[in-house]
């Protein structure tokens, strides 16, 4: 029962749910997470979302996480993508963007606290783009998609 009430109690951000209505359906979209699975996996299964993946890559299902290229590429084998045409988006800047900088993948990193002064510093990767709001995607994808 504990377990029901903690799944159902997970969220989207408000914009990931305007970002998903927002995508073309034909846009092949993976997840990749550094988690258990069953709260990944309950998370995008209570918010509705998960049939909208091709790809769910959960690190307490193989074994290895982010930073490693390895949970990268299983994404774009899951999604017949080659890295070159894959963007990934994701908040921490060792895991998300030093895992994609080193996959070959266009990293973007959601900055969700520029506004209260977090900065990228020195030694940390560098993304390809910042931004604050996950509406801000399609507009730098406007090209690509």
């Amino acid at each position: 029962m504990h377990w029901q009430l903690h799944i159902e109690s997970l969220v989207l951000y408000g914009d990931a749910a305007q970002l998903l209505a927002r995508l073309p359906n034909h846009l092949p979209l993976a997840v990749i997470t550094n988690g258990a699975s069953g709260r990944q996996r309950g998370a995008l299964r209570g918010n509705g979302i998960e049939e909208r993946f091709g790809a769910v890559i959960v690190s307490g299902e193989i074994g290895v996480a982010k930073p490693d290229a390895k949970v990268f590429n299983l994404a774009l084998d899951g999604l017949g993508v080659k890295a070159e045409n894959a963007w990934h988006v994701g908040d921490n800047l060792m895991a998300d963007i030093g895992g994609a900088n080193a996959a070959g993948i266009t990293s973007v990193w959601i900055n969700r606290y520029r506004d209260q002064g977090v900065e990228l510093r020195d030694g940390d990767p560098r993304p390809d783009f910042e931004i604050t709001s996950l509406v801000e995607l399609p507009a730098l994808m406007a090209p690509q998609t």
